[in-house]
């Protein structure tokens, strides 16, 4: 049975409004596993239309930049929220004293739980999109 990347997103947001541990680690985390979560789906998604198995791999950008080729409305808007994740998920896992700005983010659990939510509204879209216009560019 394979694993439903939803899951992720899920445990990002049970995460972010746990008790317990500390509330950066816990916003970081769960911006990880929001981003994880939307790109194994959508990747998985890609796969299936393509009769290729869901774990071959799709690089990060190449997926959001034939999202953001298509110029499809629904597409990009998918593109996006997989970028303003990914930027998010770089940040938190990877610097430990970033700029000002993503310092107030990154300790913020409501930061956080807005980009669960991001995340979800995409996965709730995504068995809805036509993804048929990226199938060859990725």
């Amino acid at each position: 049975m394979t694993f439903d990347p939803a899951e992720f997103v899920g445990l990002g947001g049970t995460l972010v409004a746990a008790a317990g541990f500390h509330v950066e680690a816990k916003s970081r985390t769960s911006l990880g596993r929001a981003y994880y979560g939307l790109f194994l789906a959508v990747r998985a998604s890609v796969r299936r239309m393509q009769g290729r198995p869901v774990d071959d791999a799709i690089d990060h950008g190449r997926l959001t930049n034939a999202l953001f080729s298509t110029k499809q409305d629904d597409l990009i808007a998918l593109g996006t929220a997989l970028n303003s994740l990914y930027t998010a998920r770089q940040k938190a896992d990877y610097k430990l004293d970033p700029e000002r700005s993503w310092q107030k983010k990154l300790a913020d659990p409501s930061y956080a739980d807005l980009r669960i939510k991001e995340a979800q509204a995409a996965l709730a879209h995504l068995p809805m999109l036509d993804l048929s216009p990226i199938l060859t560019k990725v």
